[in-house]
């Protein structure tokens, strides 16, 4: 008769998991009476148990994903295969990637110490021409840099351009760059320029003939066209909350953010924007 004490010494040892105990003792192999598939019972060689822990790299989380930025959150989500087209806002990037794991997203990067850009200077140094157009494109953006995400987005409306896809402001900078050369090149109004620094912001409804008279001139004085010069009380939440705001009970309404002036109604067979302009000043 094989003894426990004997049979310790000679096998290696296994380890068997029950609900409430665990018994360890030494095989050279198990017998089949354990690790019959019983639902209770769990026949484990010892340094090779499975691990349910998650991976190394783990999930996303909340607090992490609102302190990154948006571009960084889009290569988080570009890294999960997740799609962000149809992502306005950051906080729809932080919910596309909540959940989702880790690993793979690009981390932001300076330029490597061997690729920095050199300035060319052939020839004496940078002619005047092109010094004067590199001061006025970084005055630009400067002067850019100084209004708000829903000013960059007025004047990108504006020119025409669309602001889809924009999240950081940097980015809205870089568009509405290139929105003031269309607006640049555009035949130049005085009634319009005035309207424009007045800073003007016009509330209408489709559904009013009178709105629409008055978009029409708008359009016509190279202010641009549809929702970029008219907001929709109808339509845009946002625009009825900030005309009740402003005090408005009938459209046309013009409410000059320069002056904090407003003026209701509109002129049948007007073609300019002066008389605007002066209930406005």
């Amino acid at each position: 008769m094989l003894r426990l004490s004997s049979l310790r010494r000679a096998l290696p040892l296994v380890v068997i998991g029950f609900p409430d105990v665990s018994i360890g003792f030494q095989a050279t192999r198990a017998p089949a009476a354990w690790v019959v598939n019983r639902p209770a019972l769990q026949c484990r060689t010892v340094g090779r148990l499975a691990s349910t822990e998650a991976g190394e790299g783990g999930l996303w989380g909340q607090e992490e994903l609102e302190g990154m930025s948006a571009r960084e959150l889009k290569a988080a989500a570009q890294a999960a295969g997740l799609s962000t087209s149809d992502c306005f806002e950051k906080k729809d990037l932080v919910e596309r990637c909540l959940g989702t794991p880790k690993g793979g997203a690009p981390k932001p990067q300076g330029s490597p110490a061997g690729n920095k850009p050199q300035a060319s200077n052939s020839g004496g140094g940078l002619d005047n021409g092109s010094t004067g157009e590199a001061g006025a494109a970084v005055a630009l953006k400067a002067r850019l840099g100084a209004l708000s995400s829903r000013e960059l987005r007025g004047l990108i409306h504006r020119a025409g351009l669309s602001s889809k896809g924009l999240l950081e402001k940097s980015e809205f900078i870089d568009r509405a760059v290139e929105a003031q050369a269309v607006l640049d090149a555009r035949p130049k109004f005085a009634d319009a320029e005035r309207y424009t620094a007045l800073g003007v912001r016009f509330f209408g409804r489709r559904s009013c003939p009178y709105c629409i008279d008055a978009l029409k001139v708008l359009e016509a004085r190279g202010l641009g066209e549809g929702s970029q010069v008219m907001l929709d009380v109808e339509k845009d939440r946002d625009a009825a909350i900030e005309f009740q705001k402003l005090g408005g009970e009938g459209v046309p309404y013009f409410h000059s953010a320069q002056t904090g002036k407003s003026a209701s109604g509109w002129r049948p067979g007007a073609s300019t924007l002066d008389w605007v302009n002066d209930a406005l000043q």
